[in-house]
Order: C-alpha cells, then sequence, then structure tokens
C-alpha cells in the first residue's frame, strides 16, 4: 500500500486558487423583472437577450377577481412559462392583484376567489416545479408584497399560507415578505399543527423562506423589519433561512451603502438572486467602486453579482491511507438550495473508467465556511496518469454546478489528482 500512495499527485495550489470569473450557477444570481397581466392576453410574450439565468414573473390576476381563472388565462400563464423555459430561463414567480400599491382595491372582496385561484395556479406551479427557485408572496398586498390587504392579519396569513402549501402539493420554496411573518407562521405550525397528515408540518419548514424589496432601502429595509432590530434580525437571518432562496431589489433612499459595506449584510441575509436594474442609482454607484478580490481588481457590482448564491472552490486535497481529504470552501452568499449530488471521476485520456456517488450533501457546505469530507479509491485505478475530478449534479435536473477554481474544467467539475 505505501507504494500506491506515493502514486497519489495532488493538484498543485495554483489549480486550487478561487478564480474571479462569473459561473452562471444554476439557481441563482442576477435577474430580471417581467410584467404580465390577464387583461392583456393577446400582447407578445418577450423574453430578453440576456446572459441572466433567472428570470422574475410577476403576473397581474386582476382581471380574475371576481370569477375563477379562464381555460384561455390558464393556458396564457402556461404559454408565459413555456417560452421562459425555452430560453434556459429558471424561474421567480409572484402572482399578485395589484400592480400600483392599491392591494385593498384590486384584490378579491371574498376569500373564496382568493383560495380558487390559488387552486388552480397551483396546479401550474406544481406542473413547472423544478424550474421554480420560488413563489414570492401570496397573492394578496401591494405589488403583492404582503402588506396593505385585509387579508394579512396573522389569522388570514396562516390560512392563505397554509392553502398555498396545499394548492403547490409542497412543490417549491414559498416566500414570505418578512421575517416576523416567517416566525408567525412557523411557530403557529409548531403548536398547532398535529392535525397535519404525515410530513406536512416539516416540509413547510424546509420549504418556507424569506424574500426582500427594501434591501437598504432605510434602517429598517422599509419596513422588512422593527426599528431598531436591524442587526437582531439579520443575525436571525443568517442562522434559520439556511439551504432556501432568499433575495429581492436594492433600494436607495437616502444613503448610498458601497458595495464593500454591502456585502457583509448581504452575507448575513443569505443573497441568491438581486434584481439586476433597480434601484440604477445604487447600482451604478457599485459599477464605479473597485474591490480587491483575488489579487485583482473588479467593480462592486461583478464582485456581489459573482457572490450570489454558493459558489464552491476546492481549497485542499490530501491523502490520507486508502481516501482522498478533501477542503470546498463556499464563497459565496448563500448556501445551496437545491438537492444534489456529489460525485468522483476516474479518467484515462478522457475516457470516464468509473464513477463513484460520495456520501456528501452539498446543501451542507455552509456559505462562507470550508466544509471536509473523504473519498475511498479503489487500488485497481492506480496507474500513475489516471486523472480524479469532483463534480456536483442537481437533482432535479442533473445540471452540473460550477465551481470557481481557477482552470476547473468547464466549471462543472475540478480536477483534484492523479493518480
Amino acid at each position: 500500500m505505501k507504494g500506491l500512495l506515493k502514486r497519489y499527485s495532488i493538484v498543485s495550489d495554483v489549480l486550487t486558487d478561487e478564480s474571479i470569473e462569473e459561473l452562471h450557477s444554476p439557481g441563482c444570481g442576477w435577474y430580471s423583472i417581467y410584467h404580465f397581466s390577464l387583461s392583456e392576453l393577446k400582447n407578445e410574450i418577450t423574453v430578453w437577450d440576456t446572459d441572466e439565468t433567472i428570470a422574475l414573473l410577476v403576473i397581474d390576476i386582476s382581471a380574475a377577481k371576481k370569477r375563477e381563472l379562464s381555460e384561455t388565462e390558464i393556458l396564457y400563464i402556461s404559454r408565459i412559462f413555456d417560452l421562459f423555459i425555452e430560453n434556459n430561463k429558471e424561474i421567480i414567480i409572484r402572482f399578485v392583484y395589484d400592480t400600483c400599491g392599491k392591494g385593498i382595491q384590486m384584490e378579491p372582496s371574498d376569500s373564496r376567489t382568493i383560495f380558487r385561484h390559488m387552486e388552480q395556479l397551483g396546479k401550474l406551479i406544481c406542473r413547472y416545479s423544478k424550474h421554480i427557485i420560488t413563489a414570492q408572496g401570496i397573492l394578496v398586498g401591494n405589488w403583492g408584497e404582503m402588506h396593505g390587504s385585509k387579508f394579512l392579519s396573522d389569522q388570514w396569513m396562516i390560512k392563505l399560507l397554509l392553502k398555498w402549501f396545499e394548492a403547490t402539493d409542497y412543490s417549491c420554496f414559498i416566500a414570505v415578505r418578512k421575517p416576523s411573518q416567517w416566525r408567525t407562521f412557523i411557530g403557529y405550525l409548531e403548536k398547532n399543527g398535529s392535525y397535519l397528515k404525515g410530513n406536512v408540518v416539516e416540509n413547510i419548514k424546509k420549504q418556507l423562506t424569506i424574500f426582500n424589496d427594501g434591501i437598504f432601502g432605510s434602517e429598517t429595509d422599509l419596513g422588512t423589519y422593527n426599528a431598531g432590530e436591524r442587526e437582531t434580525e439579520l443575525l436571525w437571518i443568517r442562522n434559520n433561512i439556511i439551504c432556501r432562496p432568499s433575495g429581492g431589489e436594492a433600494v436607495f433612499e437616502n444613503n448610498m451603502i458601497k458595495a464593500s459595506e454591502a456585502v457583509k449584510d448581504m452575507q448575513s441575509m443569505k443573497i441568491s438572486y438581486l434584481n439586476s436594474a433597480y434601484h440604477p442609482d445604487i447600482l451604478n454607484c457599485w459599477k464605479n467602486e473597485h474591490i480587491s478580490w483575488c489579487k485583482k481588481t473588479v467593480s462592486g457590482f461583478d464582485y456581489i453579482g459573482r457572490h450570489l448564491g454558493y459558489r464552491f472552490v476546492v481549497r485542499r486535497v490530501s491523502n490520507k491511507k486508502k481516501s482522498l481529504d478533501i477542503s470546498v470552501e463556499n464563497c459565496g452568499f448563500s448556501d445551496l438550495c437545491d438537492e444534489a449530488e456529489c460525485f468522483i471521476t476516474i479518467e484515462h485520456s478522457g475516457e470516464v473508467l468509473e464513477t463513484i456517488k460520495t456520501a456528501e450533501d452539498p446543501r451542507t457546505w455552509t456559505s462562507q465556511k470550508t466544509s471536509c469530507f473523504s473519498v475511498s479509491l479503489d487500488h485497481r485505478y492506480f496507474n500513475g496518469d489516471n486523472k480524479v475530478y469532483l463534480l456536483i449534479k442537481r437533482k432535479k435536473d442533473g445540471k452540473c454546478l460550477n465551481f470557481a477554481n481557477v482552470k476547473a474544467e468547464n466549471k462543472g467539475k475540478v480536477l483534484i489528482c492523479v493518480i
């Protein structure tokens, strides 16, 4: 065995350095907003030609506030989904009754209509769930942001959230607007959820997340937190919004926060997606700011964009007895949210000799931390020139997740040693 161990050739430290390249990793990054309305069914559906892999679809359903959705309207929404999927966009979806800050006027007067819409839209979400990052809100409120509605008392919010999760068959993440709303709903489930069958309570706990469209807009992020509680809430988010998509948009009110200062808060907020167009004043400020990163200089905008979500870097590989010990740092703002499988492949001259599925769950590779795991290798592959790669595949669609290592091959796999 000693002779075999000597034939490990661990990859040079240069290859374990972090690249500053944009990765376009699945499930995270910059997004653009696309607005649609059931009152404009004949309008052309357009997807902009950008490098962004995420789109926030805001679909106004107020035209149906006094009735259920028609088959034509449901088909229209399906066409929207189909077109974005065909253009390789993952979707954040927000169904709304209001788009101008008049939620009470625009939403149905009868809760039964809202419940019926949830039932109809929930079927669509189930059909397209593997393409959906998260569903924001519960239809009601100003701009669908869960404020300014007669249906947002704690009692109504709980009823609507329960219905929305049931209608979507717990198939995707659902985001509420404030940490306090998250705690209110989860607190209710923990105290009163025993009547729910099966694993419903545990499923909801895993799938409930938050979104924030008031980031940096004020000391409270425009009412996201109570006055004087921002730091406490950011700590709470960091400790509780784990393996869940979280994001929104940066807002400019009175303070122009620099990118170098915003980074710390974004790490605490576990930001995985961010609006690429709003607010232009703060985004332009970041574009004109310079940040030193990996011995190079990039704009604050690029630095933030390339840290949205997870960003995995293999930092160290060492041999110990019959196994490889691998250390991976997650340099991104947030954790991986989707289930994924971690593989080791052994290749010779480009041909895969063996693929080993490890027991690792990459969702446990926590943001801003380094995680370690071990993999055993079969001695019969030790011939001195077999290459060993690490790769991760998302379970729901088989997409390879990208590594940020310098010279990672196609970013989807990284060479860790030669045996």
